[in-house]
């Protein structure tokens, strides 16, 4: 079973997501609201995969795959969703070793698919 956490303030995303990942039972999803419960997650699971959105408050999607780095946790496949272009964040994708970027609004069932052909 794969398992994945995905990080995002909106509460219904999360909802969302998780009624359409129900019918995938080879996945595992967790959900965290902000980035410290992220990180806390993180250090208590072994993750697939993560999926953080960019504009959070306290601690943004960018601050926490830097912490994960730093920590030297291993997640295979990161992808980052924001609301803001593409340029506003790709000089640091590198560097945090993201797999994908996805611009909102997006179609859930297509993130989906395309998670599904990383993992």
């Amino acid at each position: 079973m794969k398992r994945i956490l995905l990080v995002d303030d909106e509460p219904n995303l999360l909802i969302l997501f998780e009624m359409e990942l129900e019918e995938y039972e080879e996945l595992h999803l967790d959900t965290a609201s902000s980035g410290e419960v992220a990180l806390n997650l993180i250090k208590k699971n072994q993750y697939d995969a993560i999926l953080t959105d960019l504009t959070m408050p306290f601690m943004n999607g960018l601050e926490l795959l830097e912490k994960i780095k730093n920590e030297n946790i291993q997640i295979p496949i990161k992808f980052v969703l924001s609301g803001n272009p593409r340029d506003y964040y790709e000089g640091q994708r590198s560097s945090l070793e993201v797999t994908k970027y996805v611009e909102k609004p997006y179609d859930i069932e297509l993130l989906i698919k395309d998670l599904l052909t990383f993992l």
